[in-house]
């Protein structure tokens, strides 16, 4: 799961590769001390975009698509990214095994998105 805000558009992109809803998340944010879920009060009048599409079908490969996911985002819109009807898992965990890395993003920060990831939520 990968949680994005983006401050922009006061916009909370959740992306579960399970599929899933923000409304159910009981994870908690890490250095935060709330739930991810808790973001739907404390942003009230932000927009909020979920998946439906499930793209994981085990219980082990949250971290390659929370990769994928990044990795897509930086060129594609979160609908159309959702809206990929099948992602290649081998293809993916063959590109992490090789040592192959996410490029880099440009010198330039993006301080309109904040992302939380799995590995950032306990």
């Amino acid at each position: 799961m990968i949680l994005t805000l983006d401050l922009k558009n006061q916009t909370i992109e959740y992306y579960n590769s399970q599929s899933g809803n923000l409304e159910e998340e009981t994870r908690e944010l890490v250095g935060c001390g709330i739930k991810a879920k808790d973001l739907l009060t404390l942003l009230p009048k932000w927009q909020i975009k979920q998946n439906q599409t499930q793209h994981q079908e085990d219980r082990i490969s949250c971290g390659v698509f929370v990769s994928w996911f990044m990795e897509q985002r930086k060129e594609h819109s979160f609908e159309e990214i959702c809206d990929t009807p099948k992602v290649n898992i081998r293809e993916m965990r063959e590109k992490i095994r090789a040592g192959v890395q996410i490029p880099k993003a440009s010198s330039e920060k993006n301080t309109d998105v904040i992302s939380f990831s799995d590995e950032e939520l306990e």
